[in-house]
Order: structure tokens, then sequence, then C-alpha cells
């Protein structure tokens, strides 16, 4: 009878543990849904935005932090990125929810081009739990590509396939 007790316990210590997993897993390494029109954010002249206001050109944006390790590695990656696409139809999008100065240090530090804005709300609070994540966008303000992490982005396959998927 106790070799049974034991054997259903391990049972549901394994499964209580693949359920904390799962959950982990989605919580932090998906990137969660972009809901574009509810995720506000201003710029150094406290105008207000959302994403929709970017919706004629293909966008790429990144939700960061200034304390961030891989966002700052990751910049260098994106700005060699952004010159590679050169000047078609992207706008690149760095969102954070730190102050305008710890902007303009991060982006003194890591020599980045990009427009940075400050959201309205924190990271958590716009659901986002794992920095860096990025998202890709079209023209019609859709989704197409997703991730959470580092990513290679200044490969020429990496290139080639945002090419392809905001072509489509």
């Amino acid at each position: 009878m106790n070799i049974i007790k034991t054997h259903w316990l391990k049972i549901i210590l394994f499964a209580a543990l693949l359920i904390f997993s799962i959950y982990n897993y989605k919580k932090y390494r998906i990137a969660p849904t972009l809901a574009a029109p509810e995720i506000q954010f201003t710029n150094s002249n406290n105008e207000t935005f959302t994403l929709e206001n970017f919706s004629n050109k293909n966008a790429i944006v990144i939700f960061a932090a200034s304390w961030c390790r891989d966002c700052r590695e990751e910049i260098p990656a994106l700005e060699i990125m952004k010159q590679e696409l050169g000047n078609t139809d992207f706008h690149f999008i760095t969102l954070t929810d730190d102050s305008f100065e710890k902007i303009e240090r991060f982006k003194a530090a890591t020599g980045s081009t990009f427009d940075f804005y400050k959201l309205k709300k924190s990271l958590k609070e716009s659901d986002v739990h794992s920095i860096p994540t990025a998202y890709i966008m079209n023209k019609k303000g859709e989704v197409v590509f997703s991730h959470v992490g580092n990513y290679l982005w200044n490969t020429p396959e990496t290139i080639k396939k945002i090419r392809t998927l905001v072509s489509e």
C-alpha cells in the first residue's frame, strides 16, 4: 500500500512540475500577443502614440530596457540589419519603461539610431515578461514574426526572411 502511495505521489509531483514548466515556458519564452491599439507610448516631446500610428510602414518593434544585457548586445546586430534593409519602409521602434534620461544614456552607450519611446505602462503591465522581445509587423499592422531573447538579426538569412515575411 505504501508503494502505491509513493507511486501516485511521484506522478502528482511530475504532473505539477510539467504544468509549472509549460506555464513558465509560455510566459517567458513565447512572445505575448501584441495588442497594438492598447499599447500606448510617448516620445521625448510627450506626444502619445500607438503602434497603429506606424501602420503605413513595416515595423520592427523591440521591447527592451537599459539594464538588460541582452538588449545592449542585440543593438549592434539590429543596426547592421537596419543598414542592410536600407531605406525600405521599415520603422525601428524600441519600447521601454525606462525614463528618457536612461533611454538617452542607453542610446549613447549602444550607438543606437532607433526611435525610442517610453511606455505609458510598465513592461510587465504591457504583458512583456522577458526582454528583449521583438515583433515584425507588416504594413497591414499584422505581426508576421515574434521572438523572445537575443536573435541573430544581421545574418543574410534573417534579412532575407524579414523581406519575405513583410512582402507576403
